[in-house]
């Protein structure tokens, strides 16, 4: 859905499937993500065996917005005061670290006692994406315009607060999202009543979320 989101502001990214790998630097255990003996298959209800990040090409970032919020993190960070959740950012120079990274070389990054890393696996990517005009992609498609509305409205509401000061070169690095914020351009309407398919994906993320300990 971020994809998505991000392509509605008129930012462009790509989700490029991965193998990722988190690794407690005092204890050594660890899981991976998406490391499959075979492609990775995507479920009709979103379910997935594989793992993606996005590369957002304007800004040379490659977000994992789920990484952290995997089922068995908290198990491992449990003598420890740190709070699990919330995307991983990693800024780059340059993008010609994606064609060297295919090559089976890592990307990494440490997060407090943990060490990450991802190897991108993009001939598995095809295989992470909805099949157009299947009830998935109808789910997705809603939660993709629903999630630029709130997106916008935070910013927005940045705006309002005089938070930001950028707003003259945000005219001139990202002209679509600028015309939003603004008004003078308008995103399509948003369904007042979302699909099926979308709230059983929410229906799964609720579940997802609530297995969770709580503390």
């Amino acid at each position: 859905m971020l994809q998505g989101a991000l392509k509605y502001l008129g930012l462009r990214s790509k989700v490029i499937a991965a193998i990722a790998c988190v690794e407690h630097a005092g204890t050594h255990e660890h899981q991976q993500l998406g490391a499959c003996a075979h492609t990775p298959a995507l479920r009709s209800d979103g379910h997935t065996d594989g793992h993606a990040v996005l590369w957002l090409d304007p800004l040379h970032r490659l977000i994992d917005p789920v990484i952290m919020l995997s089922q068995n993190l908290q198990p491992m960070l449990e003598d420890e005061d740190i709070a699990v959740g919330g995307p991983v950012v990693l800024g780059f120079p340059y993008n010609s670290f994606l064609t060297k990274s295919i090559h089976d070389v890592p990307i990494w990054c440490c997060r407090a006692s943990l060490l990450i890393t991802w190897t991108l696996q993009p001939r598995w990517t095809h295989a992470l994406t909805p099949v157009p005009g299947s009830d998935l992609a109808s789910g997705l498609a809603y939660g993709k315009l629903a999630l630029t509305y709130a997106t916008l409205e935070l910013i927005q509401g940045l705006g309002d607060l005089e938070l930001r000061s950028d707003i003259s070169q945000l005219r001139a690095c990202h002209p679509v999202l600028a015309s939003l914020i603004n008004g003078s351009s308008r995103l399509p309407a948003l369904p007042e009543t979302p699909p099926e398919a979308f709230l059983r994906i929410c229906h799964r993320a609720d579940v997802f979320e609530n297995s969770f300990p709580r503390g």
